[in-house]
């Protein structure tokens, strides 16, 4: 299912909030974040579609997505947009 975050973007419940190496910045009319998440063992394909799937469902738009050593992703929804970078630290 998953939680949201900054309003409107979904996060795997399995993955676990980082709130001391995450920051958020509002206005009243703009909010931005880079929000920190981990878990320990990461099947990151999984974690792809997941946002693949969910994104699309939530009204967002892909864009484009890069894949090497970190992977970025690009979703947009009106005049939104949300960046996901995935990294896989090995096994932690």
């Amino acid at each position: 299912m998953g939680r949201y975050y900054l309003d409107d973007v979904r996060i795997p419940n399995e993955l676990n909030y980082k709130p001391d190496e995450s920051m958020v910045y509002e206005t009243t009319k703009f909010k931005a974040g880079v929000l920190r998440f981990s878990k320990w063992r990461l099947d990151v394909q999984s974690l792809i579609e997941f946002f693949t799937y969910n994104m699309v469902k939530d009204n967002w738009t892909f864009v484009n997505m890069f894949k090497g050593k970190r992977l970025n992703s690009l979703s947009q929804k009106l005049i939104k947009h949300a960046t996901s970078e995935l990294l896989n630290h090995g096994q932690g």
